[in-house]
């Protein structure tokens, strides 16, 4: 069986989970390794709660330990609270497991910037002009790198454009902002950590994100977690676009903060909600937040060279004759 996209093979996976046809789950997450090699890490999750369904607890935990000497980690909460694994966790060596990875995951953070910095040289030093600020969160279940191109522009007109590293680890190089507590927390302390390390206009504060990074932008802003002038999201995604009217007592409340914000996704984008997006965006104008909504022609979720322009719109109409730096 062939699968042009790995969405379509996690969907044909994702059946047979259901159905509880195991083994065959097993055997195609195997075989597919071959046509998606750098996907190897969740065919691999696949195959080890496919197999402790089925209570072969040797082979799940053989294929865990084989990944950890190959230098790959899960993060704690996959291997602790996945209801797959629950049997397994009173076993001497699957808690051997945890150990091991929790502890390559904290020698691999070593090397992890937790927030890269996007500026013109000299740009927001302390004693110059002050500078405005862009926040901007990476896509879900990824990293920062996977999407510092989109806030490029903004660092190109003036911004200082900082990307905070989340620290929600679903495996290497998977990280999340799944839990709002915790990345409020982590963007709140970035936050301060450059206020206090730059000159920052704080007339000019915008939080921006891509995916479920662009949703927690939104929410931050809108909740006032940050004291942002205004939000840009790309290809938001997450509760909040899902289900966009339990939130209207927070978007009431947001009028009063008066904010205007920027929302971005690509025609071809098919891992969002489209129609979600504009009913949030149409509530945001309703409720008496300004909001802009764009659609891109021929793009899809991940950065395109076409969004480059989208962001400098964007800066216009959240700071009318203000974007540029």
């Amino acid at each position: 069986m062939e699968f042009l996209t790995f969405d379509a093979l996690q969907h044909h996976l994702l059946a047979l989970f259901k159905a509880g046809e195991f083994e065959a789950v097993r055997e195609l997450a195997a075989e597919q390794t071959v046509s998606f090699p750098e996907q190897v890490h969740i065919l691999a999750y696949w195959q080890i709660t496919a197999a402790a369904r089925q209570m072969d607890y040797p082979a799940a935990m053989q294929q865990i330990r084989r990944l950890l000497e190959r230098g790959f980690w899960y993060g704690e909460s996959v291997l602790t609270l996945s209801p797959s694994l629950q049997p397994l966790q009173e076993l001497p060596e699957f808690i051997s497991l945890v150990e091991a990875s929790r502890a390559l995951r904290a020698h691999a953070e070593k090397d992890i910037f937790p927030l890269l910095v996007l500026r013109q040289p000299g740009r927001g030093q302390k004693g110059s002009a002050p500078a405005p600020l862009m926040l901007a969160l990476h896509t879900n279940g990824g990293t920062v790198q996977d999407s510092l191109s989109f806030w490029k522009p903004a660092a190109s007109e003036g911004w200082i454009a900082a990307a905070p590293q989340s620290t929600q680890a679903v495996w290497k190089g998977a990280y999340v902002w799944d839990d709002r507590f915790t990345a409020t927390g982590d963007v709140q302390r970035h936050y301060q950590s450059l206020v206090s390390q730059y000159a920052i206009d704080p007339r000019r504060v915008v939080l921006a994100g891509h995916s479920l990074g662009g949703e927690t932008a939104m929410w931050l802003a809108l909740s006032e977690q940050i004291p942002a002038l205004g939000f840009i999201a790309f290809g938001p995604a997450g509760p909040l676009v899902d289900d966009p009217e339990q939130f209207q007592d927070l978007l009431f409340e947001a009028a009063k903060l008066r904010l205007r914000g920027y929302v971005i996704f690509g025609e071809e984008d098919e891992n969002i909600p489209q129609e979600n997006i504009r009913k949030l965006v149409d509530l945001l104008n309703a409720t008496g937040t300004p909001t802009g909504l764009e659609s891109v022609p021929h793009a899809g979720h991940d950065y395109d060279p076409v969004y480059d322009e989208s962001m400098q719109r964007a800066l216009e109409f959240i700071f009318p004759g203000g974007g540029r730096g």
